[in-house]
């Protein structure tokens, strides 16, 4: 990527700050939004696959050369990363 170019970055990343209590917050809350099909869906996203914690997220945006510019979380675990790529090489 070009330098200035633009990423974004939608996923599930998980916080540094009582990760346990986020998880089990969005995973109710996804409950209320789409019943017990969405409250198991999301019980087993989180048995099977690996979500990132947010320090480490942070940390390999850094690494591949990105200036976060901003960042937005939903419901706790759904964040946005708004980046730039860097005029530095790596």
């Amino acid at each position: 990527m070009k330098p200035k170019g633009r990423f974004y970055l939608y996923d599930v990343v998980i916080p540094d700050h009582q990760p346990s209590d986020a998880i089990n917050a969005f995973i109710a809350n996804q409950g209320i939004k789409g019943g017990d099909f969405m409250r198991e869906d999301t019980i087993i996203h989180f048995k099977e696959e690996f979500s990132t914690l947010d320090w480490i997220m942070k940390k390999l945006l850094i690494n591949a050369g990105f200036i976060i510019k901003k960042e937005e979380t939903q419901d706790g675990l759904l964040k946005k990363f708004y980046c730039e790529k860097s005029g530095q090489s790596n």
